[in-house]
Protein backbone atom coordinates (compact mmCIF):
# COMPACT_ATOMS: atom_id res chain seq x y z
CA UNK A 1 0.00 0.00 0.00
CA UNK A 2 2.62 2.52 -1.08
CA UNK A 3 1.60 6.09 -1.85
CA UNK A 4 1.96 7.73 -5.22
CA UNK A 5 4.82 10.21 -5.39
CA UNK A 6 3.99 13.79 -4.53
CA UNK A 7 6.21 16.74 -3.65
CA UNK A 8 6.74 16.69 0.14
CA UNK A 9 5.84 19.70 2.27
CA UNK A 10 8.74 22.04 3.03
CA UNK A 11 11.06 21.10 0.17
CA UNK A 12 12.43 23.76 -2.15
CA UNK A 13 14.84 21.39 -3.83
CA UNK A 14 16.14 17.84 -3.70
CA UNK A 15 19.57 17.31 -2.07
CA UNK A 16 22.24 18.67 -4.37
CA UNK A 17 26.02 18.80 -4.61
CA UNK A 18 27.69 22.11 -3.79
CA UNK A 19 31.34 23.18 -3.81
CA UNK A 20 32.37 25.34 -0.88
CA UNK A 21 35.56 27.42 -0.66
CA UNK A 22 37.84 28.07 2.28
CA UNK A 23 39.01 31.51 3.45
CA UNK A 24 41.75 31.54 0.78
CA UNK A 25 39.27 30.84 -1.98
CA UNK A 26 40.39 27.25 -2.55
CA UNK A 27 37.72 24.77 -3.55
CA UNK A 28 36.88 22.22 -0.87
CA UNK A 29 35.25 18.82 -1.21
CA UNK A 30 31.75 18.77 -2.58
CA UNK A 31 28.99 18.38 0.00
CA UNK A 32 25.38 17.35 -0.22
CA UNK A 33 23.10 20.31 0.48
CA UNK A 34 19.46 19.84 1.49
CA UNK A 35 17.26 22.93 1.31
CA UNK A 36 14.10 23.04 3.39
CA UNK A 37 11.83 26.07 3.09
CA UNK A 38 10.18 26.98 6.41
CA UNK A 39 6.80 28.66 6.35
CA UNK A 40 6.18 31.92 8.16
CA UNK A 41 4.53 29.92 10.94
CA UNK A 42 7.61 27.72 11.35
CA UNK A 43 9.70 30.86 11.93
CA UNK A 44 7.49 32.29 14.70
CA UNK A 45 9.38 32.80 17.95
CA UNK A 46 8.05 32.21 21.44
CA UNK A 47 8.24 35.97 22.10
CA UNK A 48 6.03 36.67 19.07
CA UNK A 49 3.51 34.02 20.11
CA UNK A 50 3.47 35.41 23.65
CA UNK A 51 2.05 38.70 22.34
CA UNK A 52 -1.36 37.04 21.85
CA UNK A 53 -3.64 35.77 24.65
CA UNK A 54 -3.20 32.12 25.59
CA UNK A 55 -6.10 29.99 24.33
CA UNK A 56 -7.43 26.49 24.67
CA UNK A 57 -7.34 24.12 21.69
CA UNK A 58 -9.42 25.14 18.69
CA UNK A 59 -12.77 23.47 18.05
CA UNK A 60 -12.83 20.14 16.26
CA UNK A 61 -14.91 20.39 13.10
CA UNK A 62 -13.96 17.56 10.72
CA UNK A 63 -16.20 14.55 11.38
CA UNK A 64 -15.12 11.35 9.62
CA UNK A 65 -17.60 9.05 7.90
CA UNK A 66 -17.73 5.53 9.35
CA UNK A 67 -19.33 3.04 6.98
CA UNK A 68 -21.54 0.13 8.00
CA UNK A 69 -19.71 -3.20 7.94
CA UNK A 70 -20.84 -6.70 7.09
CA UNK A 71 -18.84 -9.24 9.09
CA UNK A 72 -18.21 -12.68 7.59
CA UNK A 73 -20.23 -11.90 4.46
CA UNK A 74 -21.80 -14.79 2.56
CA UNK A 75 -22.35 -15.33 -1.13
CA UNK A 76 -19.25 -13.50 -2.39
CA UNK A 77 -17.44 -14.61 -5.54
CA UNK A 78 -13.67 -14.74 -5.25
CA UNK A 79 -11.06 -14.63 -7.99
CA UNK A 80 -7.45 -15.69 -7.57
CA UNK A 81 -4.55 -13.26 -7.88
CA UNK A 82 -4.48 -13.68 -11.67
CA UNK A 83 -8.17 -12.94 -12.09
CA UNK A 84 -9.22 -16.55 -12.67
CA UNK A 85 -11.79 -18.58 -10.77
CA UNK A 86 -10.64 -19.62 -7.32
CA UNK A 87 -9.51 -23.25 -7.29
CA UNK A 88 -11.66 -25.35 -4.91
CA UNK A 89 -10.16 -26.41 -1.59
CA UNK A 90 -7.40 -23.77 -1.59
CA UNK A 91 -5.78 -23.70 1.90
CA UNK A 92 -7.05 -20.70 3.96
CA UNK A 93 -3.49 -19.51 4.62
CA UNK A 94 -3.03 -19.03 0.85
CA UNK A 95 -6.36 -17.30 0.16
CA UNK A 96 -7.93 -16.43 3.53
CA UNK A 97 -11.67 -15.76 3.55
CA UNK A 98 -13.00 -12.22 3.52
CA UNK A 99 -13.98 -11.15 7.03
CA UNK A 100 -15.14 -7.58 6.48
CA UNK A 101 -16.74 -5.49 3.74
CA UNK A 102 -18.64 -2.20 3.55
CA UNK A 103 -22.39 -2.84 3.37
CA UNK A 104 -22.60 -0.08 0.75
CA UNK A 105 -20.55 -1.76 -1.95
CA UNK A 106 -20.72 1.37 -4.10
CA UNK A 107 -18.57 3.08 -1.43
CA UNK A 108 -16.47 0.04 -0.53
CA UNK A 109 -12.70 0.22 -0.90
CA UNK A 110 -12.35 -3.58 -0.92
CA UNK A 111 -12.86 -6.68 1.18
CA UNK A 112 -10.59 -7.51 4.11
CA UNK A 113 -9.28 -10.81 5.40
CA UNK A 114 -7.74 -11.04 8.87
CA UNK A 115 -4.49 -13.02 8.76
CA UNK A 116 -2.78 -12.52 12.13
CA UNK A 117 -3.66 -10.92 15.44
CA UNK A 118 -0.68 -8.78 16.41
CA UNK A 119 -1.69 -7.73 19.92
CA UNK A 120 -4.45 -6.68 22.29
CA UNK A 121 -4.90 -2.95 22.73
CA UNK A 122 -5.34 -1.97 26.37
CA UNK A 123 -4.57 1.76 26.45
CA UNK A 124 -7.22 2.44 29.10
CA UNK A 125 -7.71 -1.04 30.50
CA UNK A 126 -8.73 -4.44 29.11
CA UNK A 127 -11.19 -4.75 26.28
CA UNK A 128 -10.11 -1.59 24.39
CA UNK A 129 -9.52 -3.51 21.19
CA UNK A 130 -7.15 -5.52 19.01
CA UNK A 131 -4.62 -4.88 16.26
CA UNK A 132 -4.70 -7.25 13.31
CA UNK A 133 -2.75 -7.74 10.12
CA UNK A 134 -4.73 -8.62 7.03
CA UNK A 135 -4.96 -8.38 3.27
CA UNK A 136 -7.21 -6.32 1.05
CA UNK A 137 -9.16 -7.97 -1.77
CA UNK A 138 -9.84 -5.73 -4.76
CA UNK A 139 -13.53 -5.20 -5.48
CA UNK A 140 -14.05 -5.98 -9.16
CA UNK A 141 -17.75 -5.25 -8.91
CA UNK A 142 -20.30 -5.60 -6.09
CA UNK A 143 -20.14 -9.19 -4.87
CA UNK A 144 -16.95 -10.06 -6.80
CA UNK A 145 -13.49 -9.72 -5.22
CA UNK A 146 -9.97 -10.58 -6.42
CA UNK A 147 -7.11 -11.77 -4.21
CA UNK A 148 -3.92 -9.68 -4.30
CA UNK A 149 -0.51 -10.72 -5.58
CA UNK A 150 1.83 -12.19 -2.94
CA UNK A 151 3.24 -9.41 -0.75
CA UNK A 152 0.70 -6.88 -2.00
CA UNK A 153 -2.50 -5.58 -0.46
CA UNK A 154 -1.25 -5.91 3.13
CA UNK A 155 -3.21 -3.87 5.67
CA UNK A 156 -3.36 -3.25 9.41
CA UNK A 157 -6.75 -3.15 11.12
CA UNK A 158 -7.52 -1.64 14.51
CA UNK A 159 -10.60 -3.32 15.94
CA UNK A 160 -11.96 -1.08 18.71
CA UNK A 161 -14.80 -2.00 21.10
CA UNK A 162 -17.35 0.83 21.01
CA UNK A 163 -18.73 0.17 24.48
CA UNK A 164 -15.30 0.52 26.12
CA UNK A 165 -14.43 3.61 24.08
CA UNK A 166 -17.73 5.19 25.10
CA UNK A 167 -17.12 4.46 28.80
CA UNK A 168 -13.60 5.93 28.68
CA UNK A 169 -14.70 9.08 26.88
CA UNK A 170 -17.61 9.57 29.27
CA UNK A 171 -15.45 9.19 32.39
CA UNK A 172 -15.23 12.58 34.09
CA UNK A 173 -17.14 14.24 31.24
CA UNK A 174 -20.80 15.19 31.10
CA UNK A 175 -21.29 14.24 27.48
CA UNK A 176 -24.65 13.97 25.72
CA UNK A 177 -23.68 10.72 23.99
CA UNK A 178 -26.20 8.24 22.63
CA UNK A 179 -26.94 5.16 24.71
CA UNK A 180 -27.43 3.03 21.57
CA UNK A 181 -23.97 2.31 20.20
CA UNK A 182 -24.97 -0.16 17.53
CA UNK A 183 -24.81 2.51 14.83
CA UNK A 184 -22.95 5.62 15.96
CA UNK A 185 -23.75 8.60 13.78
CA UNK A 186 -22.33 12.03 12.81
CA UNK A 187 -23.64 13.75 15.96
CA UNK A 188 -22.18 11.11 18.29
CA UNK A 189 -18.75 11.29 16.63
CA UNK A 190 -18.75 15.11 16.69
CA UNK A 191 -19.37 15.15 20.45
CA UNK A 192 -16.94 12.30 21.17
CA UNK A 193 -14.16 14.11 19.27
CA UNK A 194 -14.39 17.03 21.71
CA UNK A 195 -13.05 14.97 24.65
CA UNK A 196 -9.59 16.20 25.70
CA UNK A 197 -6.89 14.74 27.90
CA UNK A 198 -7.01 11.11 26.83
CA UNK A 199 -6.51 8.93 23.79
CA UNK A 200 -9.43 9.52 21.46
CA UNK A 201 -9.78 7.15 18.47
CA UNK A 202 -12.48 9.32 16.90
CA UNK A 203 -10.02 12.21 16.80
CA UNK A 204 -7.41 9.87 15.31
CA UNK A 205 -9.90 8.97 12.57
CA UNK A 206 -10.63 12.65 11.98
CA UNK A 207 -6.93 13.45 11.49
CA UNK A 208 -6.35 10.50 9.16
CA UNK A 209 -9.35 11.51 7.08
CA UNK A 210 -8.64 15.26 7.00
CA UNK A 211 -4.86 15.53 6.66
CA UNK A 212 -3.70 11.96 5.97
CA UNK A 213 -1.79 11.71 2.68
CA UNK A 214 0.57 8.72 3.20
CA UNK A 215 3.48 11.12 2.64
CA UNK A 216 3.46 12.99 5.93
CA UNK A 217 0.51 11.54 7.89
CA UNK A 218 -0.86 8.01 7.64
CA UNK A 219 -4.20 7.94 5.81
CA UNK A 220 -6.90 5.37 6.34
CA UNK A 221 -8.15 3.02 3.65
CA UNK A 222 -11.59 2.84 5.22
CA UNK A 223 -13.46 3.29 8.51
CA UNK A 224 -16.14 0.71 9.29
CA UNK A 225 -18.41 -0.26 12.21
CA UNK A 226 -20.69 -3.10 13.18
CA UNK A 227 -22.92 -3.33 16.27
CA UNK A 228 -19.97 -3.75 18.63
CA UNK A 229 -16.75 -2.56 16.99
CA UNK A 230 -15.18 0.23 14.97
CA UNK A 231 -12.57 -0.80 12.42
CA UNK A 232 -9.73 1.43 11.25
CA UNK A 233 -8.32 -0.11 8.07
CA UNK A 234 -4.95 1.38 7.14
CA UNK A 235 -1.79 0.60 5.17
CA UNK A 236 0.59 -1.82 6.85
CA UNK A 237 4.14 -0.71 7.60
CA UNK A 238 6.76 -2.10 5.25
CA UNK A 239 10.20 -3.57 5.87
CA UNK A 240 11.68 -1.92 8.95
CA UNK A 241 8.18 -1.37 10.41
CA UNK A 242 8.57 1.58 12.81
CA UNK A 243 11.39 3.99 13.57
CA UNK A 244 11.42 2.49 17.06
CA UNK A 245 12.14 -0.90 15.49
CA UNK A 246 14.92 0.56 13.33
CA UNK A 247 16.49 2.31 16.33
CA UNK A 248 16.24 -0.12 19.23
CA UNK A 249 15.27 -3.57 17.94
CA UNK A 250 17.95 -4.13 15.33
CA UNK A 251 21.48 -5.17 16.11
CA UNK A 252 23.06 -2.69 13.70
CA UNK A 253 23.14 0.98 14.72
CA UNK A 254 21.93 3.66 12.34
CA UNK A 255 24.63 5.22 10.21
CA UNK A 256 24.95 9.03 10.66
CA UNK A 257 23.66 9.70 7.13
CA UNK A 258 20.60 7.53 7.84
CA UNK A 259 19.85 9.44 11.05
CA UNK A 260 20.10 12.74 9.22
CA UNK A 261 17.89 11.50 6.38
CA UNK A 262 15.19 10.34 8.79
CA UNK A 263 15.40 13.58 10.76
CA UNK A 264 14.92 15.63 7.57
CA UNK A 265 11.78 13.57 6.88
CA UNK A 266 10.54 14.19 10.42
CA UNK A 267 11.08 17.94 9.94
CA UNK A 268 9.02 17.85 6.75
CA UNK A 269 6.27 16.09 8.72
CA UNK A 270 6.42 18.74 11.48
CA UNK A 271 6.26 21.49 8.85
CA UNK A 272 3.16 19.81 7.41
CA UNK A 273 1.50 19.54 10.83
CA UNK A 274 2.30 23.20 11.51
CA UNK A 275 0.75 24.21 8.18
CA UNK A 276 -2.37 22.20 9.06
CA UNK A 277 -2.53 23.67 12.58
CA UNK A 278 -2.13 20.36 14.44
CA UNK A 279 -0.12 19.63 17.61
CA UNK A 280 0.58 15.87 17.74
CA UNK A 281 1.27 15.72 21.52
CA UNK A 282 2.77 12.21 21.55
CA UNK A 283 5.69 12.03 19.13
CA UNK A 284 8.06 9.13 19.78
CA UNK A 285 9.89 6.66 17.53
CA UNK A 286 7.07 4.10 17.59
CA UNK A 287 4.67 6.67 16.09
CA UNK A 288 6.70 6.92 12.89
CA UNK A 289 6.32 4.00 10.49
CA UNK A 290 7.88 3.11 7.16
CA UNK A 291 5.39 2.83 4.31
CA UNK A 292 8.30 2.07 2.03
CA UNK A 293 11.81 1.01 3.03
CA UNK A 294 13.02 4.54 3.81
CA UNK A 295 9.81 6.62 3.70
CA UNK A 296 8.52 7.72 7.11
CA UNK A 297 5.00 8.87 7.94
CA UNK A 298 3.58 9.80 11.33
CA UNK A 299 0.61 8.02 12.84
CA UNK A 300 -1.46 7.79 16.04
CA UNK A 301 -2.83 11.32 16.36
CA UNK A 302 -5.39 10.20 18.93
CA UNK A 303 -3.96 12.67 21.50
CA UNK A 304 -3.57 15.56 19.07
CA UNK A 305 -5.23 18.97 19.34
CA UNK A 306 -6.00 21.70 16.87
CA UNK A 307 -3.76 24.72 17.54
CA UNK A 308 -5.69 27.93 18.36
CA UNK A 309 -5.30 31.01 16.17
CA UNK A 310 -5.39 34.71 17.07
CA UNK A 311 -8.22 36.19 15.00
CA UNK A 312 -6.49 39.57 14.80
CA UNK A 313 -3.05 38.44 13.66
CA UNK A 314 -3.97 35.14 11.97
CA UNK A 315 -1.06 33.50 13.78
CA UNK A 316 -1.18 30.52 16.09
CA UNK A 317 -1.18 31.20 19.83
CA UNK A 318 0.23 29.53 22.89
CA UNK A 319 -1.99 26.79 24.32
CA UNK A 320 -3.46 26.59 27.80
CA UNK A 321 -2.08 23.88 30.08
CA UNK A 322 -3.61 20.49 29.27
CA UNK A 323 -1.79 18.35 31.85
CA UNK A 324 1.01 15.88 31.27
CA UNK A 325 0.61 13.74 28.20
CA UNK A 326 2.80 11.65 25.96
CA UNK A 327 5.88 9.57 26.76
CA UNK A 328 8.06 11.14 29.52
CA UNK A 329 11.31 10.27 27.72
CA UNK A 330 10.13 12.34 24.73
CA UNK A 331 8.29 15.06 26.64
CA UNK A 332 9.24 18.76 26.66
CA UNK A 333 9.91 20.35 30.09
CA UNK A 334 6.93 22.70 29.82
CA UNK A 335 4.59 19.73 29.29
CA UNK A 336 6.09 17.82 32.22
CA UNK A 337 5.67 20.92 34.41
CA UNK A 338 2.18 21.62 33.01
CA UNK A 339 3.06 25.22 32.12
CA UNK A 340 0.11 27.40 31.11
CA UNK A 341 0.96 28.83 27.71
CA UNK A 342 3.05 26.37 25.69
CA UNK A 343 3.84 26.30 21.97
CA UNK A 344 2.56 23.05 20.45
CA UNK A 345 4.94 23.31 17.49
CA UNK A 346 7.98 23.76 19.74
CA UNK A 347 6.92 20.85 21.97
CA UNK A 348 6.56 18.53 18.97
CA UNK A 349 9.96 19.75 17.77
CA UNK A 350 11.45 18.96 21.20
CA UNK A 351 10.24 15.37 20.82
CA UNK A 352 11.74 15.23 17.33
CA UNK A 353 15.08 16.50 18.62
CA UNK A 354 15.09 13.78 21.28
CA UNK A 355 14.49 11.25 18.51
CA UNK A 356 17.47 12.67 16.62
CA UNK A 357 19.58 12.44 19.78
CA UNK A 358 18.62 8.77 20.11
CA UNK A 359 19.44 8.09 16.47
CA UNK A 360 22.92 9.63 16.85
CA UNK A 361 23.82 8.17 20.25
CA UNK A 362 21.72 4.99 20.46
CA UNK A 363 20.65 5.96 24.00
CA UNK A 364 17.80 8.18 25.29
CA UNK A 365 18.76 11.62 26.60
CA UNK A 366 16.69 11.17 29.79
CA UNK A 367 13.87 9.17 31.33
CA UNK A 368 11.86 12.25 32.32
CA UNK A 369 12.49 16.03 32.00
CA UNK A 370 12.82 16.57 35.74
CA UNK A 371 16.06 17.96 37.19
CA UNK A 372 15.28 16.59 40.67
CA UNK A 373 14.53 13.05 39.51
CA UNK A 374 16.71 12.60 36.43
CA UNK A 375 20.47 13.11 36.60
CA UNK A 376 20.91 13.10 32.81
CA UNK A 377 18.37 15.87 32.38
CA UNK A 378 20.09 17.88 35.13
CA UNK A 379 23.60 17.51 33.68
CA UNK A 380 22.94 17.56 29.97
CA UNK A 381 19.89 19.83 29.52
CA UNK A 382 19.75 22.16 32.53
CA UNK A 383 23.56 22.49 32.68
CA UNK A 384 23.81 22.25 28.86
CA UNK A 385 26.46 19.58 29.09
CA UNK A 386 25.75 17.81 25.80
CA UNK A 387 28.02 20.07 23.77
CA UNK A 388 30.57 20.99 26.44
CA UNK A 389 33.55 18.71 25.85
CA UNK A 390 35.28 19.58 29.18
CA UNK A 391 32.22 18.38 31.11
CA UNK A 392 32.02 15.15 29.11
CA UNK A 393 35.75 14.53 29.42
CA UNK A 394 35.56 15.08 33.20
CA UNK A 395 32.67 12.61 33.49
CA UNK A 396 34.76 10.09 31.53
CA UNK A 397 37.70 10.60 33.84
CA UNK A 398 35.76 10.39 37.11
CA UNK A 399 33.22 7.68 36.30
CA UNK A 400 35.47 5.54 34.14
CA UNK A 401 37.45 4.47 37.22
CA UNK A 402 34.47 3.88 39.52
CA UNK A 403 33.16 0.65 38.07
CA UNK A 404 33.55 -1.89 35.35
CA UNK A 405 31.50 -0.82 32.33
CA UNK A 406 30.52 -4.43 31.66
CA UNK A 407 28.86 -4.81 35.07
CA UNK A 408 27.91 -1.36 36.34
CA UNK A 409 26.74 -1.08 39.93
CA UNK A 410 25.25 2.40 39.62
CA UNK A 411 22.88 2.57 36.62
CA UNK A 412 22.56 6.38 36.58
CA UNK A 413 26.33 6.84 36.58
CA UNK A 414 26.71 4.22 33.87
CA UNK A 415 24.16 6.09 31.73
CA UNK A 416 26.09 9.33 32.24
CA UNK A 417 29.30 7.61 31.19
CA UNK A 418 27.72 6.13 28.06
CA UNK A 419 26.14 9.46 27.14
CA UNK A 420 29.36 11.40 27.65
CA UNK A 421 31.17 9.02 25.29
CA UNK A 422 28.50 9.63 22.66
CA UNK A 423 28.63 13.40 23.13
CA UNK A 424 32.37 13.52 22.47
CA UNK A 425 31.76 11.66 19.19
CA UNK A 426 29.07 14.04 17.88
CA UNK A 427 29.88 15.95 14.70
CA UNK A 428 30.34 19.74 14.85
CA UNK A 429 27.03 20.43 13.10
CA UNK A 430 25.12 18.10 15.45
CA UNK A 431 26.72 19.77 18.47
CA UNK A 432 25.83 23.20 17.11
CA UNK A 433 22.19 22.17 16.66
CA UNK A 434 21.90 20.60 20.11
CA UNK A 435 23.58 23.64 21.69
CA UNK A 436 20.99 26.01 20.25
CA UNK A 437 17.96 23.82 20.88
CA UNK A 438 18.17 21.96 24.18
CA UNK A 439 17.26 24.86 26.45
CA UNK A 440 14.77 24.58 29.31
CA UNK A 441 13.34 28.02 28.57
CA UNK A 442 11.34 27.84 25.32
CA UNK A 443 12.14 31.44 24.34
CA UNK A 444 15.85 30.51 24.16
CA UNK A 445 15.47 27.61 21.71
CA UNK A 446 15.76 27.42 17.97
CA UNK A 447 12.40 27.63 16.20
CA UNK A 448 11.27 24.96 13.74
CA UNK A 449 12.39 27.25 10.93
CA UNK A 450 15.86 27.66 12.43
CA UNK A 451 16.26 23.91 12.83
CA UNK A 452 15.17 23.38 9.21
CA UNK A 453 17.83 25.86 8.09
CA UNK A 454 20.56 24.65 10.45
CA UNK A 455 23.94 23.47 9.19
CA UNK A 456 23.18 19.95 10.40
CA UNK A 457 20.13 19.74 8.15
CA UNK A 458 21.63 21.55 5.16
CA UNK A 459 25.03 19.87 4.92
CA UNK A 460 25.89 16.21 5.14
CA UNK A 461 29.06 15.75 7.17
CA UNK A 462 31.52 12.94 6.59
Amino acid sequence: MCAAHQRPMGYADQPRRIRRRDEDGNAQEQQMETILMPSAGARLTYAELNQSPVQGPAEETHVPLIGRAIVNPEGLELLDMNGGPLVPNVPPDMVPPIHLINSNENEAQGGYALTRKLKNLSHHGPGWGELWFGIKYKQVRPGLYQAPQPGRGEVAIKKLRKRVLDAVLRHGNDLPLSQDLRNIDHDYIRVAMSVQGRENPYREMSRMDEIGDNIHVLKQIEFLQDDHFCYIVMPKACGRQSLDHALFRQQAELAPHEARSYFVQILRILAYLEEKGIHHRDLSPDNFIFLEHDQLVVMDLAMSVRIPVDNETGRRTLIRALGRFGTPAFMAPEIWNDIDGFDGVSCDLWSAMLILYGMLTNVPLYRRPDADQDISFRYYVVARGITQDPINELIQEILGDLFDEEEPNVPDQHILLTQSQSHLALTPHAKELFHHFFRVEPDERYTLGQVMESNYVRYQED
